[in-house]
């Protein structure tokens, strides 16, 4: 064989090989796709809060394993997982049932961890890591480092903040002066946005031991907003200044 036609045969083998390795790709994309089918707008509908039945979620473990068991790396499908195995722990938390708990920790635990090594930017996974600690041993120095994190790399998500806000407040006086600055943006933040319910449950709950900290930080926020926070407060028998905001005599629709 001619040196011409060795390149022209390797040439082929190349491309028949790609070819073949594309095909591969494209089944295993097919079969990831199908797992993940479903889970992706029921991840969207916890993250709006929006209800599930009972045992609805259940309903998903055939597709929450198979994706699990996937040898290759799927950011999106895993992250879809972790925000359902989240809530499935949450429940059974909730409910006390002590027998489930453990299982669905330790589920949240393995898939969490596994997306992590594929999506390691990813702010709330680190939070849902914290979370998990945080149902076995409460709050602990030596266990915010996760938390941190959290806020490191999505100090502005939203959607991740409503939920975090409460556990960062409650972690204050164990993370470092940059999270305790971002614990407390998080809090105007929210407020901006109009979550006029959450910062108030924040400031009466976790946050009341640094109640004057969070109030001081939210004199640059929506005025309508702090009123309505002023009136939620007084409302709840909470005697707090809101910066900015004067109200006058409570009256019986205030």
């Amino acid at each position: 064989m001619t040196l011409r036609g060795l390149a022209v045969g390797i040439a082929r083998i190349g491309v028949t090989a790609a070819g073949v390795v594309a095909v591969l790709w494209s089944v295993q994309a097919a079969r990831l796709s199908w797992r993940h089918l479903g889970l992706s707008s029921a991840a969207l509908q916890l993250v709006d809060q929006q209800p599930f039945k009972a045992g609805q979620l259940e309903e998903l473990e055939p597709r929450l394993d198979a994706v699990e068991a996937e040898a290759t790396c799927a950011p999106a499908a895993l992250h879809d997982v972790a925000v359902i195995r989240l809530r499935i722990a949450e429940t059974a938390i909730v409910a006390g049932k002590r027998v489930e708990i453990d299982p669905a920790l330790r589920r949240l635990d393995a898939v969490v961890r596994k997306s992590l090594q594929c999506s390691p930017m990813d702010s709330f996974l680190w939070l849902a890591l914290y979370w998990e600690d945080l149902q076995i041993n409460g709050v602990r120095r030596d266990s915010v480092a996760p938390l941190e994190m959290s806020y490191r790399l999505g100090p502005n998500e939203g959607w991740i903040a409503i939920g975090r806000s409460r556990y960062g407040l409650a972690a204050y006086d164990y993370v470092s002066s940059t999270t305790k600055e971002a614990i407390l943006d998080e809090e105007r933040l929210l407020l901006d946005a109009g979550f006029v319910t959450e910062v108030a449950d924040n400031l009466t709950g976790s946050g009341w031991a640094i109640r004057d900290l969070i109030l001081a930080r939210l004199g640059t926020t929506n005025a309508e907003n702090r009123e309505l926070l002023a009136r939620k407060l007084r409302r709840d028998g909470y005697d707090l200044s809101v910066p900015g905001v004067a109200l006058g005599e409570a009256r019986p629709w205030d």
